[in-house]
């Protein structure tokens, strides 16, 4: 698993309106892109005061790169079938987290 494959991975979440309360936890199990096939990868939404945290956990990821992995994500309005033309909200960049 390269570096590029690993950087074209992008996570469609859904919408996410209005302010979030303590019961409103919400965890989406993503779809890989082709190129990380076999590779797993879920999505835990969370209320953090009045903003909303995003916790990526994904499978296949390499310990012994020389660089650490990147990953672009999006979160687009609308629904899988009907997504919006442009995200809503872009984080270009996340660092991945080995455990």
């Amino acid at each position: 698993m390269n570096r590029t494959s690993w950087l074209a991975l992008v996570v469609v979440a859904g919408a996410i309106s209005g302010c979030a309360n303590r019961t409103e936890i919400v965890d989406v199990p993503l779809q890989a892109t082709p190129l990380n096939a076999e590779h797993i990868a879920r999505a835990n939404l969370s209320p953090v005061g009045n903003q909303t945290s995003i916790w990526l956990t994904i499978g296949g990821v390499p310990h012994d790169l020389a660089i650490p992995s990147r990953i672009d994500t999006a979160i687009y309005t609308g629904s899988c079938q009907h997504l919006g033309a442009q995200p809503a909200y872009i984080r270009p960049t996340v660092s991945i987290i080995h455990r």
